[in-house]
């Protein structure tokens, strides 16, 4: 696969202080495929793309823990957080590397969608078999 297009939005959740909603959006390609998967049906297009969508999820997540760990605010979300709510800001900013890493967390969602199918959309044991 290859991402074409991302588009990441960050903001601070309105129900907890320091949960943050990622909203990510990704075009993708499938460059070409080796498997027996019928690329031409949009079910089997549908489940790649949820798969897909649960890995780049996973992989976020993956990043934010061990940024948590290390006490490092790779994804800014103070500075979200001092844009969208100033006065808590003013209040965390202080002690922000250990609310950070104790108390932050984020809600990931990802909607990925499969723009092109890639070069071989049917592998040639799939077409033998139609035939």
């Amino acid at each position: 696969m290859l991402v074409l297009n991302t588009n990441t939005k960050i903001r601070p959740s309105k129900n907890d202080i320091y949960t943050f909603d990622i909203l990510v959006k990704a075009e993708d390609d499938i460059l070409e495929s080796h498997s027996n998967i019928d690329l031409t049906d949009p079910k089997k297009v549908h489940l790649i793309e949820e798969k897909a969508g649960r890995e780049v999820k996973n992989r976020i997540y993956e990043v934010f823990r061990e940024s948590q760990e290390k006490k490092s605010d790779v994804f800014q979300l103070g500075s979200y957080l001092s844009w969208y709510k100033p006065k808590v800001w003013e209040l965390c900013k202080n002690e922000w590397s250990m609310i950070y890493k104790d108390k932050v967390k984020v809600n990931i969602h990802v909607d990925l969608s499969i723009k092109r199918p890639g070069s071989e959309q049917n592998p040639f044991w799939i077409k033998e078999k139609k035939t």
